[in-house]
């Protein structure tokens, strides 16, 4: 086949490229994320998470202490918290606490903690707060007064009565500050073993607190320093994760992280097209160049066929 024909061969072969990877696209932002079923359990000192079947095998929404100190995880069929006893569920007619609101205030960040006050970090300030009653705490240590507002990752109270945040600083690298009641100063309760651009402390009932790190990162602190854990089996976006009162870690909730899957058909669209022109090019004896041009040139094609049919069709609809 002549110059043209393997130009045109390559314009086709482009274009469906283009095609099949629109049509992935747009079936991916179509499909509902759907919530990951299931809990994974990591026993204390273990090194590797057990499958536990969340209540009712539905999908887990919270997870919180309950009046009698246990670990209650409550699910989207039910919100009613249940606890695991070991070999199976108990079911309680104990509810989630309810979301609690704060001020909104410009340059200020509010971190809940568990007795139901706040520590709210104001930018001018290196000093969080404490709402109520607006007691003003200790300088955090290497904190740029103007960013404290941002800079204060995430903060806690354990159940000794000790606060602990996390702080970003100006290296990069985030690090634990505990102070304890009637404390003057913050003490260095260690960096964090993993990346936290987002985090999430959850206290344990033994004076431990969990680090939710995002991605399933977790670490935990157990009053001397901080230990990373495995990361869960199960590849999720969004987790829940708190400890029980055995010193076990529970994990769960979040939706099913699909992005293997979205990558694998976008390999298998760049492989069926690459096949598909190796094939034509063995059959009908393609020149590699033009094939190769007509390939860039349907490519563009498909795209401004989408800017035109966006412009003229589906943009004048909305």
């Amino acid at each position: 086949m002549g110059t043209f024909g393997s130009f045109a061969v390559g314009g086709a072969l482009g274009f469906l490229f283009m095609l099949a990877t629109a049509a992935s696209v747009l079936a991916r932002t179509l499909r509902k994320p759907r919530r990951a079923a299931g809990l994974e359990r990591l026993a204390r000192g273990a090194t590797a998470w057990q499958a536990l079947e969340s209540p009712g095998g539905q999908p887990v929404a919270r997870m919180w202490q309950g009046a009698g100190g246990r670990l209650l995880v409550s699910t989207t069929a039910s919100p009613f918290g249940s606890w695991w006893s070991g070999a199976r569920w108990e079911a309680t007619t104990e509810l989630p606490p309810a979301p609690r609101t704060h001020p909104t205030l410009p340059d200020t960040s509010w971190h809940a903690l568990p007795d139901g006050a706040w520590l709210r970090a104001s930018a001018g300030a290196c000093a969080p707060a404490l709402e109520p009653p607006g007691t003003a705490l200790p300088a955090l240590p290497r904190v740029e007064a103007g960013a404290l507002h941002h800079r204060l990752r995430a903060a806690t109270r354990t159940s000794a009565g000790d606060l602990l945040a996390l702080v970003q600083h100006e290296d990069g690298a985030v690090r634990g500050w505990r102070l304890g009641p009637g404390a003057d100063a913050w003490s260095d309760a260690g960096a964090l073993p993993a990346p936290a651009a987002w985090a999430r402390l959850v206290p344990g009932p033994s004076g431990d607190v969990l680090a939710v790190l995002g991605g399933g990162a977790l670490a935990l602190h157990d009053g001397a320093g901080w230990r990373a854990l495995p990361p869960p089996r199960e590849a999720r976006i969004g987790w829940e994760a708190a400890l029980a009162e055995d010193g076990a870690v529970l994990a769960g909730g979040g939706f099913r992280d699909t992005s293997r899957r979205e990558a694998a058909a976008r390999l298998t669209i760049g492989l069926g097209v690459l096949g598909l022109a190796a094939l034509a090019h063995r059959a009908l004896e393609l020149g590699v160049v033009a094939l190769l041009y007509g390939g860039a040139v349907g490519v563009m094609a498909a795209v401004a066929a989408f800017f035109l049919l966006w412009v003229f069709v589906l943009g004048a609809r909305i």
